[in-house]
């Protein structure tokens, strides 16, 4: 079975095509999809186990094994369609103009809802450095800086495939300090000292936080959204198969020790937001004299590999910004590029700034759009261009109840919890620029 892309979008095509030129092997594409993925399931998946409880393990486990299963059949989909074929136009082929508005919609909330967390996450691992200046205005520093005329200057993953190298071993280095040190101070004479003051204790389950922890679960693993933008850059795309297994496989080894250490630990207080926005700033309240100058290390570590991660999911969304503007055009423009990037990433940098809210961001957009883009859409593209047998149809229907259900669920407590910390403050830029 043959498919032609529609006319009106063939320029999106070609311009995929032109930026994404094949260079990289099958393990240089399984450490895009890890540095794509691991830096916030580091930081966040052990207040996501304080919501969900031991329980939870097994959750994030099944989330691992569908997350990569629905990366597979993406693959499987892209292998028959054109060469170059993006997410859009995945959504354009199956289900026409309705296909297409969904899967817009998915990678612009999608990918632009990480760009904004990768933001917050600047801000709050500079303050765990410089805890005299405020997280707001080291996001706002990075953001105009830094990770700003990086991510605008970057156009292909070509030229940011070696620094998706250093974005892996930099979150692996985190886990094994981060997980040693949580050890080291459950067995030292610490411990005992604060689980009188803070009473630490695990648990199974809890309510609607149960939502809450499995929408943070989803969102560790759901890149969908850029996997044909990197899937194009594959020498041998007969290989996806085994960088998606391996890039997962790689993730979830990352994800449990420093899941469990950290809940096994910490247990309760994780539910503290005051100190529990990461498994960073955790460890650093409770032994903030002994381990300072280490936890300050590894936050320069993790801020140098959100640096090197945050242009490999922003620039699908900024070439679909810029293939959308060239359609309407019919001409390619570098000024045109750098006004849409730059336009797009102040758009990311005000909301991180007006929401610097990590965990309920996370849990939001993962309901919103990750959802969408993770389980319910690959699915529904998958059954409807490669017409899968029926066993498989099956498995594909469980996959989609699974992502509709946690979904609206995950949607309604996200927007609660988001609503309560916004009353608390207000005003977000009250302090930006107050040095204590």
């Amino acid at each position: 079975m043959e498919y032609h892309v529609q006319n009106n979008r063939e320029d999106e095509v070609s311009l995929l095509s032109h930026h994404h030129r094949a260079a990289n092997s099958w393990f240089s594409t399984a450490c895009l999809i890890v540095c794509a993925m691991a830096g916030i399931g580091v930081l966040g998946l052990p207040a996501a186990l304080y919501n969900t409880g031991w329980i939870g393990l097994l959750i994030l486990v099944m989330v691992c094994l569908v997350s990569a299963y629905t990366g597979i059949i993406i693959g499987r989909t892209l292998e028959i369609l054109p060469r170059g074929t993006g997410y859009t136009e995945m959504g354009t082929i199956a289900f026409g103009t309705p296909g297409r508005i969904f899967a817009d919609f998915s990678i612009y909330t999608t990918l632009g809802g990480v760009g904004i967390i990768f933001l917050i996450l600047l801000g709050l691992l500079m303050e765990g450095i410089v805890p005299r200046v405020s997280h707001g205005f080291w996001t706002l520093a990075f953001g105009l800086v830094v990770v700003g005329p990086i991510s605008i200057g970057l156009r292909s993953y070509g030229e940011i495939k070696w620094i998706s190298y250093f974005g892996f071993a930099a979150t692996a280095v985190v886990v094994i300090v981060a997980t040693v040190l949580s050890l080291v101070f459950f067995f030292g004479e610490e411990y005992n000292k604060e689980k009188e003051t803070w009473g630490f204790t695990t648990r199974l389950a809890q309510g609607s936080s149960f939502a809450i922890g499995t929408s943070v679960f989803t969102f560790a693993f759901g890149s969908q959204a850029i996997y044909p933008n990197i899937y194009v850059q594959m020498t041998d795309t007969s290989k996806w198969s085994l960088s998606v297994l391996s890039g997962y496989v790689a993730t979830l080894l990352l994800y449990l020790p420093i899941s469990i250490a950290g809940y096994a630990v910490y247990g309760e207080f994780l539910g503290n937001s005051q100190f529990s926005q990461t498994i960073l700033s955790t460890i650093q309240h409770f032994d903030a004299h002994h381990l300072d100058l280490i936890i300050r290390i590894l936050n320069a570590i993790m801020i140098l590999h959100i640096m090197s991660a945050f242009p490999v999911v922003v620039n699908p969304l900024f070439s679909a910004l810029e293939a959308h503007w060239f359609r309407k055009r019919g001409h390619h423009s570098l000024k045109l590029n750098l006004l849409s990037r730059s336009i797009l990433f102040l758009i990311m940098l005000v909301l991180a700034l007006f929401f610097p809210y990590f965990l309920d961001i996370m849990s939001l957009i993962s309901c919103l759009s990750v959802s969408l883009s993770c389980f319910i859409l690959p699915c529904l593209f998958y059954w409807k261009i490669c017409q899968p047998p029926v066993f498989e149809r099956v498995l594909l229907v469980i996959i989609m109840l699974f992502g509709i259900v946690g979904a609206v669920c995950g949607t309604v407590v996200a927007i609660e919890g988001l609503v309560s910390d916004v009353k608390k403050n207000p005003n977000p830029f009250s302090g930006l620029f107050d040095f204590k």
